[in-house]
């Protein structure tokens, strides 16, 4: 700074008639301007320097005469007039004829109180006392004034400001080290101080170098070491004035404390208009947020009717007639405050950041605290406390704002939180928490509510509504935060002490009850929940009343709890009447019934009106945007669920880019670690799944198991399922390299950074495979999740199989069936026995894979689906065939059970191609065993139910080959059976058509597909779907 004053002064010329240094008290604008003072003298540029300490403009005059006495050797009476002998002698001078110029002389103006004591009146003979600009002159002015006066008519300004951070841990280094000469109290003991510490106390005295200056004298007075320094001023036990060296000790030739520099500026802001009403108001500035207090704060009603209390009625002497106070004060009355203080460099006022208008030096807050007493203080805090709930919006549309009030919150609290617990809690303690849970920090919220909880019981009482309110809101925390049953425990001994206390129809009760009802139903305890919301619902209106909020909200849960249940039409009507009981009662721009309104658009596309959801949404949407904002937490969670109706209404690239918007919005307004913005990057994930990026979906998954498990830790539910819907990811990518039929996303930017694995050898897709495999499965508990555990131990199977490793697709099939024997999933089961005993086969382990069968048979009747177990008989039969080829006795035989069986449980009117293949397979099993006449007749009977099929010509071509070949064999001349039409499919058939299924496959399930797991997440694709 001293180098820039430097650079400024030499730069002015005549065009500047003088620099002003303007800073709050404190920040060395004196010290800089006696360092370049001296700087000039010991230079020879200067003859002359005048130093006045300018705090009123008779002293400026006096001591502009005294040196008109002194250096001029004029004595006039009229001090005015010797003033202007003075000024008029530093005019500059045209040179002589000797060439002599006039003298070098600076004139600093010290601690300027008032700039207007610098201008002339025309009214009356006062001069302006402004030294002329000139070629040899300088003119220095300090102050803590900002006005414009300051910075025109030529005049050019330097605000001095804080240290920068590392400006001050160099300061306080070397103070503390004995290498400064100027700590000013003859200390000079060297006091080894951390690093770390030093950097921690600069923060703790905000940068301020007169702050820094002083506390390095008192460490050096004092001998105290810098971390219980710290301490001290820490456990505000010992006032500031006490930490700080006596106005006898202060360095640097300083001459007054840091708490009366602020002191004199608050007395010069008190006299500026509005009279009297800066020091009240920094009173409560003190109470608040150093960082930024917003303006509605500090110039509401409930502010204004403390400055109207406590107005100093400080007149000016200019002034006499002005009253002392008045019995109202208005807004702009405390914006006229604000800016005296700003003026003052009291504040920072910037009306252009409204939500942090005002900011304040921590130090100027503790000074004026230490001035109050204990009964002014707790006044001084209700009244800001009453102000901040005053500033609080019902609907909190600008996330900035909602912070900054809360930020003010914890500082009220921290100052003056026993103000607050007089009787009972003060609103903004349960305000500033709930505006927490309001945007969606539910486990924030629920530690805040926790802490009000203990400090309520232990000031309050236990049995005191504000505790047991208390208790309520941290148990609604936890149901929502992903802990319903700790939350239900909790809201147990809740409802039982709120009654006790309250009594069982007490409106807190039936909240409490209403609670505990939701946190059941979010542990799966649906029925019970139903019931608990009915009783609570008939409690609440007959003791609230039907148009109470509390009985609209129970309705609201309860229909919600019914479609959840699976009655949708039911819920679908509730919430139709409910969303016209709230319009009615509430407006159509009410929160609620905008809640309403999307969960009555939720279960129209459960329903099956995907369409009509994806308007609904977005006519709320717009809706929401207008009254709530774009932030709100709300208008977000409308944007997910748009996006996702997007989905499953088919239109997945738009739900994606939707989504991508989205996570981008909600990082920014709610951060990186939010339970909802985790739900809303596991659908993106599924979209780039769905788009075809399946390695794009895995990387985000494992990314997010990740975020979540470092948010939540490794036993929270929300990491549990992060795991989980990883497993699927891996699952579904795995079986994309195995099987080779990746399709590359068509927006070249959403291809990963992977290999191209259409381009790699078959022998690396499967290794790639294989490890997707074995990462789902050292994310899956085998005791928790048997079934989806056999599922991945299935794909290993598959995969070695696909390898030609039969021996290890054996052992992981074996596996996989001990895994799937656990769950109660019969059909999927079976199709793993299937996969087993035909790997058996092809091994040639005849035995054991008829074991296998054996067993799949006893399995067979348990599968509930008809058709799916009609599949399974399908692929029983056709291993059968396998294994009679090979010479297993009887295995004929059970084979044409086994299509008998498939025959009987499938219609051939309905699905003509299935039963052909039937008939087509059991005529192949006859022919294998030379029973032609029986072939015959089973290919006779394909012939017919192949011809119902619209496309038949390549299965049909099949079918009459096998016959004519079977006719032959039977001594028949070759096409006799046909007719006509028959001939005519043989000989025009073309040829080139696609080729039949593989022998076996059906409609519903291949012979190794994997079935659907135990429980896969909302919204996301069954590892089975893509076999099945």
């Amino acid at each position: 700074m001293g180098r820039r004053l430097a650079r400024e002064m030499a730069d002015g010329g005549t065009a500047v008639l003088g620099q002003v240094l303007a800073g709050t008290g404190g920040v060395g604008k004196t010290q800089l301007a006696a360092r370049y003072a001296r700087d000039l003298l010991r230079s020879g540029e200067v003859d002359l320097l005048l130093w006045v300490t300018a705090v009123k403009r008779e002293a400026v005059v006096a001591a502009y005469a005294q040196a008109a006495e002194d250096v001029l050797g004029i004595t006039l009476a009229d001090s005015e007039q010797a003033a202007a002998r003075f000024l008029a002698w530093l005019e500059p001078r045209p040179p002589g004829g000797d060439g002599e110029r006039g003298p070098g002389w600076m004139v600093v103006l010290d601690d300027l109180a008032d700039p207007v004591d610098l201008l002339a009146d025309p009214v009356t003979p006062r001069i302006a006392l402004w030294p002329p600009a000139g070629p040899h002159g300088r003119t220095l002015v300090t102050t803590r004034r900002r006005d414009a006066v300051l910075t025109g008519h030529g005049h050019r300004c330097i605000d001095v400001g804080l240290f920068d951070r590392a400006e001050s841990v160099a300061y306080l280094t070397q103070v503390l080290a004995g290498e400064r000469g100027d700590s000013g109290n003859g200390a000079r003991a060297n006091v080894a101080q951390p690093p770390d510490c030093i950097a921690r106390l600069a923060e703790d005295l905000g940068d301020l170098p007169l702050a820094l200056s002083q506390a390095a004298a008192y460490l050096l007075e004092t001998g105290l070491d810098c971390a219980r320094y710290r301490a001290l001023l820490a456990g505000r036990t010992r006032a500031l004035a006490r930490l700080l060296p006596e106005p006898g000790s202060l360095p640097d030739a300083q001459t007054v404390t840091l708490a009366a520099t602020w002191s004199l500026s608050v007395d010069r802001a008190d006299r500026m208009r509005p009279r009297g009403l800066a020091s009240p108001l920094l009173v409560l500035i003190a109470l608040l947020d150093p960082n930024g207090i917003p303006a509605s704060v500090l110039t509401g009603k409930a502010a204004c009717r403390y400055l109207a209390r406590h107005r100093t009625g400080r007149d000016g002497p200019d002034e006499p007639d002005e009253p002392a106070a008045e019995d109202t004060v208005e807004a702009f009355d405390a914006v006229d405050a604000l800016r005296a203080l700003h003026r003052m460099h009291l504040v920072d006022h910037t009306p252009g950041v409204p939500h942090q208008a005002v900011r304040v030096h921590q130090l100027v807050q503790r000074s004026i605290r230490e001035t109050l007493s204990r009964d002014r203080l707790d006044e001084a805090a209700v009244a800001a406390a009453d102000a901040l709930v005053e500033a609080w919006p019902e609907v909190e549309r600008d996330p900035a704002l909602g912070r900054a009030l809360r930020a003010n919150t914890d500082a009220l609290r921290r100052v003056a939180d026993g103000a607050l617990w007089a009787g009972q809690a003060h609103d903004v303690i349960f305000r500033s928490a709930n505006s927490v849970a309001a945007a969606g920090h539910y486990t924030h919220a629920m530690e805040q509510f926790g802490t009000l909880a203990r400090q309520a019981a232990q000031r309050l009482g236990p049995d005191h509504r504000d505790t047991l309110r208390a208790r309520l809101e941290r148990a609604e925390m936890w149901a929502m935060s992903g802990h319903p049953l700790v939350a239900a425990d909790e809201l147990r001994q809740v409802v039982g002490d709120t009654a006790r206390v309250c009594g069982r129809d007490d409106a807190d009760t039936l909240r409490a009850r209403h609670s505990l009802a939701h946190a059941r139903a979010l542990a799966e305890d649906v029925p019970g929940a139903l019931v608990e919301f009915e009783q609570v619902l008939c409690d609440f209106q007959r003791e609230l009343g039907d148009e109470a909020p509390e009985t609209l909200g129970a309705r609201s849960f309860l229909a919600l709890w019914w479609g959840a249940a699976g009655d949708t039409a039911g819920a679908i009507t509730a919430l139709e009447q409910l969303v016209a009981d709230r319009e009615e009662l509430l407006g159509r721009d009410h929160p609620e019934l905008f809640w309403a309104r999307h969960n009555l658009a939720a279960y129209r596309g459960r329903s099956g009106d995907t369409a009509g959801a994806v308007s609904a949404y977005e006519d709320l949407f717009a809706d929401r945007e207008r009254v709530l904002g774009p932030d709100h937490t709300d208008t977000l969670a409308n944007r997910a669920e748009h996006a996702y109706w997007l989905r499953e209404s088919g239109r997945n690239t738009e739900a994606l880019f939707a989504l991508e918007r989205l996570v981008v919005d909600m990082e920014r307004v709610l951060g990186t670690c939010h339970i909802e913005l985790f739900g809303v990057q596991r659908s993106l994930a599924w979209c780039w799944e769905e788009a075809g990026d399946t390695a794009g979906s895995v990387l985000a998954h494992r990314q997010q198991l990740d975020d979540v498990r470092g948010a939540f830790g490794p036993d929270h539910a929300q990491t549990a399922e992060a795991a989980v819907t990883l497993t699927h990811a891996l699952i579904g990518r795995g079986r994309e390299l195995r099987d080779g039929s990746r399709t590359p996303p068509s927006d070249p930017e959403r291809r990963t950074a992977m290999p191209e694995e259409t381009s790699q050898p078959r022998p690396a897709r499967l290794e790639q495979a294989l490890a997707c495999f074995n990462e789902a499965r050292g994310l899956t508990d085998p005791e928790e999740s048997p079934g989806v555990y056999g599922i991945i131990l299935h794909d290993i199977a598959d995969t070695y199989r696909d390898a030609h490793d039969l021996k290890e697709a054996v052992e992981h099939f074996r596996q996989a069936v001990s895994y799937k024997q656990q769950a109660d999933n019969p059909s999927d089961l079976a199709t793993t026995m299937t996969a087993l005993a035909n790997t058996l086969v092809a091994m040639g382990e005849r035995t054991e894979a008829r074991e296998v069968l054996e067993q799949l048979a006893a399995e067979v009747p348990k599968i509930g689906d008809t058709e799916r177990r009609a599949a399974v008989l399908h692929n029983m039969a056709l291993t059968y065939e396998e294994l009679g080829r090979m010479g297993v006795e009887r295995a004929y035989a059970d084979a044409v059970s086994a299509c008998r069986a498939v025959l009987a449980l499938i219609d051939g009117a309905s699905d003509p191609g299935w039963y052909a293949s039937v008939l087509k397979d059991m005529g192949d099993v006859y022919d294998a065993q030379d029973m032609l006449p029986q072939a015959h007749a089973a290919y006779e009977e394909a012939v017919r139910y192949t011809r119902r099929i619209e496309s038949t010509s390549t299965s049909l071509i099949t079918v009459l080959i096998a016959l004519g070949r079977t006719s032959r064999r039977l001594g028949k001349r070759e096409g006799e059976t046909t007719v006509s039409g028959d001939g005519a499919a043989v000989n025009g058939a073309r040829f080139a058509a696609a080729p039949s299924q593989p022998r076996g496959a059906s409609p519903d399930a291949l012979s190794d597909a994997a079935p659907t797991p135990d429980a896969p997440p909302p919204d996301a694709p069954a590892p089975g779907d893509d076999e099945s």
